[in-house]
């Protein structure tokens, strides 16, 4: 009697598991489902957290407890008319990174729909790439400045309400959104003394960035 190749049997395996998780995937949107094709790294850790053992899975994250933050509905947010000075809802700004303004400050959103915004510590000890951080975080890890103006009006004037909103006073806080062009950027934002920094960069893989949010 012939044994079985073990390759084969490891294979035979494998392929029932891929079928036991297509037989069970929630139901999602086309553009979701293109979203996590086109993100694979996404892919591999979510299966990563889903499926091996927690120890065997090194998060960028401190821990998997995620503050909620409810964000209504837009239709339109112009962002000249908010990320300024005398902006009317009391947020103190203390200036503006010359990239912001070149790529950001025209910018009009629209049609922003309801949402949870997913606050994330990054570990301390965390020195990640922003490909890491993307594909831990999955295929939701895109905001809008409209997310960004909604949580600094919990935080107008700096640290009074930071344990309810979660912007730190020392570190920067991270947003992964789309400038004027449609190319990702890291917003970040923290308090300089007398008011919001906000500053943009390509990446958010850096020490001083405490937290990243995502929807």
């Amino acid at each position: 009697m012939n044994k079985e190749d073990p390759r084969n049997a490891v294979n035979g395996q494998t392929g029932r598991l891929i079928a036991k998780i297509v037989e069970n995937l929630p139901p999602m949107s086309a553009k979701d489902m293109q979203a996590w094709i086109d993100s694979p790294l996404g892919v591999q850790r979510a299966l990563k957290f889903a499926l091996c053992p927690l120890e065997e899975v090194k998060s960028v994250f401190a821990n998997f407890t995620l503050s909620l933050v409810q964000v209504e509905r837009v239709a339109r947010f112009v962002v000249a008319e908010h990320f300024k000075t005398g902006n009317g809802a009391g947020v103190v700004f203390r200036g503006f990174h010359p990239t912001f303004v070149s790529e950001f400050l025209d910018k009009v959103e629209t049609d922003i729909p309801a949402a949870e915004l997913i606050i994330h510590t990054l570990r301390e000890d965390s020195s990640v790439l922003d490909a890491e951080i993307i594909a831990e975080l999955g295929i939701r890890y895109e905001t809008t400045l409209y997310h960004l103006w909604e949580m600094l009006k919990r935080q107008p004037t700096g640290v009074e309400k930071e344990a309810r909103l979660g912007l730190p006073s020392s570190q920067s806080s991270a947003f992964y959104i789309r400038n004027n062009r449609g190319r990702l950027r890291v917003v970040s934002v923290d308090w300089n003394n007398d008011g919001w920094y906000i500053l943009c960069t390509h990446k958010a893989g850096c020490s001083n960035v405490a937290r990243v949010f995502s929807l």
